[in-house]
């Protein structure tokens, strides 16, 4: 799921907050139980500003926010078992300019 609101701030800028998040489901493993994963749901969240001619913007954004701890997928590789641990929370800021 997505949302996002975005408003004039003046001078010909814009303000635009926005969050989504993704569910995945939990799995059986086949034929392996150890491979089964649970179920999780990561949300992530972002704040934009830029111009309204669209050549700038500046976005603060988090992943994970909820810093879930989680493992999107686990398998014997080559005798080993491995489960592959999920990003923790991850914070960022991206600009972006357009000539």
């Amino acid at each position: 799921g997505l949302v996002s609101y975005r408003l004039s701030v003046g001078g010909n800028m814009y303000l635009e907050i926005g969050g989504d998040f993704n569910y995945t489901d939990s799995t059986t493993g086949g034929t392996q139980d150890t491979n089964a994963t649970m179920d999780y749901t990561l949300y992530n969240a972002r704040i934009t500003l830029g111009d309204e001619e669209g050549k700038w913007s500046a976005q603060l954004w988090s992943h994970n926010i909820t810093d879930e701890y989680y493992y999107p997928s686990a398998f014997v590789a080559n005798g080993p078992f491995v489960r592959m641990v999920g990003m923790p929370r991850t914070v960022g800021a991206t600009v972006a300019y357009y000539w």
